[in-house]
């Protein structure tokens, strides 16, 4: 299915955010561990671990919200309403 000049822009810039996010939750946790393993304090071992499980969570997210749109977009690509 061919999508629109405009959709096709959207879905570049969206695609593009999302490997930026995922970039910085990467190095958020890595900055988060090299603090806490330096500094022992409490806050940096609970931003570590909320980074790490931020870092697995958004991209399952992301793609069951995929999985659940091709789901239901299905009827459309097929030509069927």
């Amino acid at each position: 299915m061919a999508y629109p000049k405009k959709i096709e822009q959207l879905r570049r810039i969206v695609a593009l955010a999302a490997v930026v996010i995922m970039i910085l939750c990467a190095l958020l946790t890595l900055v988060f561990a090299f603090l806490n393993y330096f500094n022992n304090s409490e806050f940096y071992a609970s931003a570590w671990k909320a980074s790490a499980w931020a870092m697995f969570l958004i991209p399952l997210v992301l793609y069951a919200i995929l999985m659940i749109h091709g789901v239901v977009t299905r009827g459309e690509k097929e030509g069927k309403n």
